[in-house]
């Protein structure tokens, strides 16, 4: 997966006015035939965020969370590119989104739609907890200026990829939001040792973030 928020697909478009989910069902299935046993995730993914309707109900999901909670009010936009890479990643595990044929045609907006909403959701939770991995980050990860909250994010989660285990999969369950006694379980451990460990992860992400957790 190489995918970035700087890929060119991920520009936000201006939906066209009464764009059809119909044609983006023909265009999935006429994909899925024609592809058969060789998919190609980035042809269909582009096929997805390329589409009026798509990004449409995207953005209208992506402010309709913003609305309900006012700690994401800066982050409409990470959101929806947040999501459309989480479209992407589930492409290339699921080409066909475990799409079931013998859906009506009118239930695939239905479908199509929960997939963004929870693409959406996740997103949101990610940038919540991206946040709370460490306190000193937050004000920047918030910024009002959306490329320095990107980048920021992608120092942090850069910054995470270079610890050592067990302090990696502690933080990177803690990002998915996933409770400290579940983490126990998962890397075998007391819940005092894994709380110790994302503390410890914490001073570690603060040592190789010096930039972004200084103090003026």
């Amino acid at each position: 997966m190489t995918l970035t928020k700087n890929d060119s697909a991920l520009a936000f478009r201006t939906p066209a006015a009464g764009a059809d989910w119909r044609d983006l069902r023909r265009k999935f299935l006429r994909t899925i035939r024609h592809e058969g046993d060789a998919p190609n995730y980035r042809r269909r993914w582009a096929m997805f965020v390329d589409h009026p309707w798509y990004q449409r109900e995207l953005r209208r999901i992506a402010a309709y969370l913003v609305r309900r909670d006012a700690r994401l009010a800066a982050w409409e936009e990470d959101i929806a590119q947040d999501a459309m890479l989480l479209l992407a990643r589930k492409l290339e595990r699921l080409p066909d989104l475990n799409y079931d044929f013998r859906r009506t045609e009118r239930s695939f907006p239905g479908w199509l739609g929960t997939i963004i909403t929870n693409d959406c959701r996740q997103a949101a939770r990610r940038l919540r907890r991206a946040c709370l991995v460490n306190s000193d980050l937050t004000p920047l990860l918030i910024a009002p200026d959306a490329q320095a909250r990107s980048d920021a994010r992608l120092d942090v989660l850069a910054a995470i990829e270079d610890l050592q285990e067990p302090f990696r999969t502690v933080v990177a369950l803690h990002m998915q939001s996933v409770p400290v006694e579940e983490i126990a379980r998962s890397i075998s451990t007391s819940r005092t040792n894994a709380y110790r460990l994302l503390q410890n992860a914490r001073r570690q992400l603060r040592r190789r973030l010096p930039d972004h957790t200084a103090h003026g």
